[in-house]
Formats: structure tokens, sequence, C-alpha cells
């Protein structure tokens, strides 16, 4: 790629076409350390694998003219961001001889089966008020950025409690298996916001167990 190249009009020329479904395209300003440059794709709403193929297909021709094929190794790659989280993937192009290719970093999750899911939780947790705070020291966040995840927040640590991961292991055991509840910890003591990841059959504790002891004592309930 050359080095005088203007990269807010690249960047410009990328967006033009794929702006109604990407808010930002962002382009590295050097090659990586395989020689690869990465481009950066930034969505405005949940989209699926399905959808990002052609869209990374019509970028091609547009990174072709700025970044020449390379004889050994991809030459660029176009990385698909999610709403939140990781990456969904990238697309790889301008290998000489090889054919471009995405590579999908995450299972996709269907949102229907992601709203079904959300719903059943719903029934475990307090609404939040309208204007979106907590009214029982949990919020589930209402998102979806397209993996088998949900979010749950915990703004009261009292409220995180045995009965209530035993509860969302139950749902999760009833067809979402494959699925993780995500808990953080966005609490008033200004505690690190690691928390656990509830599976139908296991919890992963992230959170630094001792010292939430020592800092919450007895209204750490599990």
């Amino acid at each position: 790629m050359s080095e005088d190249i203007d990269l807010a009009e690249f960047e410009r020329e990328l967006l033009a076409p794929i702006a109604r479904d990407f808010s930002t395209v962002l382009v590295a300003e050097k090659d990586d350390d395989s020689g690869m440059r990465l481009i950066f794709l930034i969505p405005k709403r949940l989209l699926t694998p399905n959808e990002v193929l052609p869209i990374c297909s019509e970028l091609v021709p547009i990174i072709s003219r700025r970044i020449p094929e390379r004889a050994e190794g991809w030459a660029a790659g176009i990385v698909v961001e999610r709403l939140h989280g990781p990456a969904m993937g990238c697309y790889y192009l301008g290998w000489a001889g090889h054919a471009e290719g995405w590579m999908q970093y995450d299972q996709s999750a269907d949102h229907a089966d992601w709203l079904a899911l959300f719903q059943r939780l719903e029934r475990l947790v307090p609404p939040p008020d309208h204007e979106g705070r907590s009214q029982g020291g949990l919020i589930l966040n209402d998102e979806d950025n397209g993996l088998p995840r949900q979010r749950l927040s915990v703004h009261r640590i009292e409220a995180l409690t045995a009965d209530l991961v035993a509860n969302i292991q139950q749902v999760l055991k009833d067809g979402y298996s494959e699925w993780c509840v995500e808990v953080r910890l966005i609490l008033p003591e200004g505690v690190p916001g690691e928390g656990i990841d509830i599976w139908s059959d296991e919890i992963v504790e992230h959170w630094d167990r001792p010292d939430l002891e020592r800092k919450l004592g007895d209204r750490l309930k599990i």
C-alpha cells in the first residue's frame, strides 16, 4: 500500500456504498506483522454473516485499487465488528492465486432464539424504570450483538443470589445449553466489572472473590 495514500479519502470511498449498514470505516495506518492491511467496519445494526459476505465482496474492487496483491500472504483483511463485544470475523483478500475467504471468529446466534431466551430471562429480573434504571439491582441488556450470549448487569450485589443463578441455569438447560449469561458488576462500591459467566452446567468466575469478600462481606450471596 502506498505510504502517501490519503487514509481519510480511502475510508470515505469505502463507506459510501455501505453507509446504510455501517457508521464508520477505519483503515489501519500500517500493515500488521504479517504484512496485511486491516480495514475495520463498525455496524449501525445487528448483521448476520449472510448479510456481511456480499458487503465485503462489494468492497473488494475498491480495496484492490489501493492495495496490490501479494505473492505470499493476504494483502488486506476486512474486520467486521459487532455492535459490542468481539468482532464477528475477517474477510481476507489480495493473495495472488488464492480465493478470497471469510473467517468467522465466533458462532452466531439467530435473533429469534436470542429474543425467546431474553423474554424468559426477563421474567427473573425486575424491569427497569421508564428511564432505564434498575429497580431491583439488576438490568438485563436488551441489545442483541449476534452471539449466543445474554448480558446481566448487577447494580446492587445483594440482588445476585444463589436462587437467581440456579433459576437462570434452569432456563438455559431447557434448550439453551450452548448459551451463556454474562454477569458484570456495576456497583457503587467501585469494584472492577468482572463478574461470572453462567452456563447451564457450570459457573465460571472472573472476579477476584477474596477481594470482593473483603469489600462486600456477607452482602456477597454466592
